[in-house]
């Protein structure tokens, strides 16, 4: 949550736009929707910040009346019931919007009045669809037919005069909103346009080379969108192959990241997001050679932002280097959670294992007691001797000390079959904990295996991953 604040704080400070109106009304109705909550959103790449809550009335309309101009940008109206992510995305460009949809089918049979770049940017979004459906088709057919047969051939024209009619829409659309950041949107969201006579693995590479040409990276605005975070997924999802090997594929992706990040340094408040986004992206898939790759090449451009923002966003790529295999760990001198010692260059064991985790996180508390189960098999035959193989420092980031408790209790963590091997450590400082900062942690669960010398000997994925690092 603290990288969360620190992102929106970041990208609310980097810009102050003009504004044409003085006040902005969005109107419309619901059908099948009545005395129903939405919400409404404004995009900042791929997250979101609440502006305001919306009530239906009983025949499903409503009125929102901002006395105040809001920033241009893009912005998405939610439906707000549980296990339900129904949005449509909305382009703040005019003093009225009016929309009219129906709850069912909330964003297929949306449609706008009073919002002439709304009512195109949504016939964009219906022709983009229409034609990634039918090339999909023609795609395969291409794949599958034999290119010596007299078919071939208009399989090839027809995908041509798709990607030109593509083309010539956009282009109608776009003449109509010239400076726009609607235009500046379509513009860098349309994908190169490739030879498909070529074979599959030469467009996969044309698409590769091309993919970035057109994007903007100039355009500060379309932060304010969700621009840069699609067209990054998308191109670095290019240089995934299922045959690949980790190694092979950490580095696929690594030409992929310096392709991109060198396109962005252009304009530091994108490069500055682009480097979070991707930071973000590989820390969920946790790719630590992409990650170290990243810290020990990269660093946040620190005129853009303020101090704090860059040293946030810094602080995680300096993690990186200072947590990357083969270092050293940092030293760790603290307490149980009942005062007992815990100093990290006393341990003696063949492996360390550094376990943050918090009552609070559904993946933690599923994995803690996978991993007091392989403690307790892995030192199974060492215990007499007192000397175990596997040592655990289960360190909680925990907040409410009665939770933690309980959850001590529950997977009986202070028992006297786990003293010789396992220690519970919180401060109750959650994020700031001194533990938790010195080893830059920025998630639940974290996994950090030490060796014996103390050096970081893997970032292991989750207990499956542990479990072939140790053997068992």
């Amino acid at each position: 949550m603290k990288y969360l604040i620190a992102f929106l704080l970041l990208f609310f400070g980097i810009e102050v736009f003009s504004q044409q109106y003085s006040s902005f009304r969005l109107e419309g109705r619901i059908r099948g929707y009545p005395e129903s909550k939405l919400v409404l959103n404004r995009v900042i790449g791929h997250k979101e910040l609440k502006i305001r809550d919306i009530i239906t009335d009983k025949g499903g309309t409503f009125d929102l009346l901002f006395n105040e101009a809001l920033p241009s940008g893009f912005y998405r109206l939610r439906v707000d019931q549980p296990n339900r992510r129904d949005m449509i995305n909305l382009l703040i460009s005019e003093k009225i919007i009016g929309l009219v949809t129906h709850i069912d089918y909330f964003a297929d049979s949306a449609r706008f009045s009073g919002s002439s770049q709304n009512i195109s940017m949504h016939e964009y979004m219906r022709l983009k669809g229409d034609y990634e459906a039918r090339l999909s088709i023609l795609e395969h057919l291409l794949s599958i037919y034999p290119a010596d047969k007299r078919f071939y051939p208009q399989i090839v024209s027809e995908i041509n005069t798709l990607q030109d009619e593509l083309i010539h829409d956009v282009d109608k659309i776009t003449s109509r909103f010239p400076g726009t950041l609607l235009t500046a949107y379509i513009r860098s969201d349309l994908e190169p346009r490739f030879n498909p006579a070529f074979s599959a693995a030469s467009r996969q590479e044309y698409v590769m080379d091309n993919f970035l040409n057109d994007i903007d990276f100039l355009d500060t605005l379309l932060l304010y969108s969700d621009l840069f975070p699609n067209k990054a997924i998308s191109y670095i999802m290019l240089h995934r192959n299922q045959a690949y090997d980790r190694v092979q594929q950490a580095d696929a992706f690594i030409k992929g990241v310096d392709k991109l990040l060198q396109r962005t340094l252009i304009e530091p408040k994108v490069f500055n997001f682009i480097l979070e986004y991707l930071i973000s992206g590989f820390e969920q898939i946790g790719s630590e050679e992409v990650l170290t790759h990243i810290a020990n090449n990269y660093e946040a451009l620190e005129q853009c932002i303020t101090d704090k923002d860059s040293g946030e966003l810094q602080r995680r790529i300096e993690g990186y280097k200072r947590l990357a295999e083969g270092k050293p760990a940092p030293t760790i001198d603290a307490t149980d959670i009942n005062g007992k010692p815990f100093i990290l260059a006393s341990i003696k064991a063949d492996n360390i294992l550094l376990f943050f985790y918090a009552s609070w996180c559904p993946y933690c508390t599923a994995m803690l007691p996978r991993i007091k189960e392989l403690a307790i098999q892995v030192n199974a035959d060492t215990l007499a001797a007192n000397q175990p193989r596997l040592t655990v420092l289960a360190v909680s980031i925990d907040v409410d000390q009665q939770a933690y408790k309980d959850l001590l209790q529950k997977n009986s963590l202070e028992a006297d079959a786990l003293k010789n091997f396992w220690f519970n450590h919180c401060d109750f400082r959650g994020w700031e904990g001194k533990v938790a900062n010195d080893y830059y942690l920025y998630a639940t669960p974290t996994l950090i295996l030490l060796d014996r010398n103390l050096n970081i000997k893997k970032k292991p994925s989750g207990v499956e991953e542990l479990k072939a690092l140790l053997n068992r």
